[in-house]
């Protein structure tokens, strides 16, 4: 029975295992972690100074159940969660504007904080992980925001001297901070509102006005980073967090088979597809009609000549089938010239090259006897050579004269 798997293919695919295997070795062992998302703007995935990837950290630091959202964010923010907008980018001349107003109708949590967008990034080294500059963005754009959140707010610039009321923590510390006014301040400075507090969509709406005092550059200021702290203490309690990251063009579809297609499962996925189409290759059934086997043994008279040959030579019987060419050649030489019959031995020799010096053979029936009688069965290529000295000499001896 023929075996399932040509050798070939057998070790194509043990190398392609080894090596796939130890590649995922060696990056499980000294590779970073796999980050999927690369960002520079204000979203958790961003380690840039406007980012808020130290907030995640941070509540992640102090055991604050948290996660981020990146499918079905409305579904997941039920009664038992407090919802966290970051600055989402959504505004009125996009296409999915209606992102955020949908979200905040059908999310089930009964508390949002929503950051209001500040800046925007204006060079990033994907090495460095860092924004070369910042803008702050346009008033249209947090005007969209609030709009599709149904705030009503105006923003001036604040004077820092922040006083906190509704819970115990320190006091925030920002130069120059937009405040708002409009809303029910929570946290306030002499010009209006850094926290915001108002209702919309049947829910309390958090605004924090000035996301410096939680991006990644503010929380380096240890006093913010306890405000912070203390501030989500105060709206969430024992609550969890959700931070959506939908509205920052982060929505994945969730599932088992779209994950295959995504790094680094992709190259799982890839591999088992390579795998598949070897093994395919390897049982395809042929194309066209069978290839005719060559027989066992071969036909015809080279072929049972050579089979004889070969019998002989590993029979180690070359020297004695020699000897019995010479002697049948002798015979047949003897026969075609017309020898006289009492000749016998050396006197038949003498005068068989008398005939064949007058017909011009090559050697003598004495030299061609005396090199037969002195190979070996061992000698091989001198077998071969005084066989075709025999058979020169017979042809000679026979040409016509």
């Amino acid at each position: 029975m023929a075996a399932p798997f040509k050798k070939n293919v057998v070790i194509a695919l043990g190398v392609l295992t080894a090596i796939s295997f130890l590649a995922g070795l060696i990056y499980a062992m000294l590779g970073p972690g796999v980050q999927s998302v690369t960002s520079a703007r204000a979203d958790t995935f961003s380690r840039s100074a406007i980012g808020h990837h130290a907030l995640l950290a941070l509540l992640k630091q102090v055991d604050v159940p948290v996660s981020v959202s990146r499918a079905r964010t409305a579904e997941k923010a039920g009664t038992g969660t407090v919802l966290i907008l970051l600055e989402p980018h959504r505004t009125a001349d996009d296409p999915t504007a209606d992102e955020l107003p949908t979200l905040l109708r059908d999310s089930g949590a009964s508390d949002v904080i929503l950051v209001l967008p500040k800046w925007a990034p204006l060079g990033y080294s994907q090495r460095s992980g860092w924004v070369n500059r910042v803008s702050q963005v346009r008033d249209g754009r947090i005007t969209d925001v609030l709009t599709a959140a149904r705030v009503e707010s105006t923003f001036v610039e604040g004077d820092g001297a922040f006083i906190v009321d509704a819970f115990e923590g320190p006091t925030p510390q920002l130069k120059a901070p937009r405040v708002m006014t409009g809303v029910h301040g929570v946290v306030s400075d002499g010009m209006g509102a850094l926290v915001g507090q108002t209702q919309a969509f049947g829910k309390r709406i958090w605004i924090i006005s000035d996301p410096d005092v939680l991006n990644n550059a503010g929380l380096l200021n240890a006093q913010n980073a306890a405000f912070v702290l203390a501030l989500l203490h105060y709206i969430v309690g024992e609550r969890a967090i959700i931070i959506d990251e939908t509205l920052h063009g982060f929505s994945v579809v969730e599932g088992v088979w779209p994950r295959l297609f995504e790094f680094p499962l992709v190259l799982t996925t890839a591999q088992v597809a390579l795998v598949l189409v070897l093994v395919l290759l390897a049982g395809m059934r042929r194309f066209g009609p069978p290839a005719a086997q060559a027989p066992a043994l071969g036909q015809g008279r080279e072929v049972l000549i050579s089979n004889t040959a070969r019998l002989l030579w590993y029979g180690g019987h070359s020297a004695a089938a020699l000897q019995q060419f010479w002697q049948a050649t002798l015979k047949a030489v003897r026969q075609g010239v017309h020898a006289p019959a009492h000749l016998d031995g050396e006197a038949l020799w003498a005068w068989l090259d008398r005939v064949g010096s007058a017909r011009g053979a090559p050697l003598s029936a004495a030299t061609i006897s005396a090199e037969v009688a002195a190979v070996e069965d061992e000698d091989g290529a001198r077998i071969l050579s005084s066989a075709r000295f025999i058979a020169q000499w017979r042809a000679q001896m026979l040409a016509e004269g």
